[in-house]
């Protein structure tokens, strides 16, 4: 996830949520609040007034740069997708799509 947040740092498609290092265990993963809709959930996304094709461009360029850019790719399961109210992609990395 570090690696991940500064091979995107200042990107304006994908934000990392902060991990709270100081508060991790082996089994308990602490990261930033994250305020965002679940990427699921469209009818919040298109009322939030975000492009959905566009929305649907930048997860494609996401996935692609960690693969070819960055020469690894952090996955998550769609239930810890999210997208912020500014349109970019962020996630969690809990099991219930939820940020401690």
């Amino acid at each position: 996830m570090s690696a991940v947040r500064r091979n995107f740092e200042g990107s304006k498609i994908l934000y990392v949520p902060e991990p709270h290092w100081d508060w991790c265990t082996r089994d308990v993963m602490v990261m930033e609040r994250i305020h965002a809709i679940p990427v699921n959930d469209l009818d919040a996304i298109r009322e939030a007034g975000i492009d959905i094709p566009t929305l649907g461009r930048n997860g494609v360029e996401v996935f692609f740069t960690q693969v070819f850019r960055d020469g690894f790719f952090r996955g998550h399961a769609t239930g810890n997708i999210f997208v912020r109210y500014d349109g970019r992609y962020t996630a969690s990395t809990t099991d219930h799509g939820h940020a401690l």
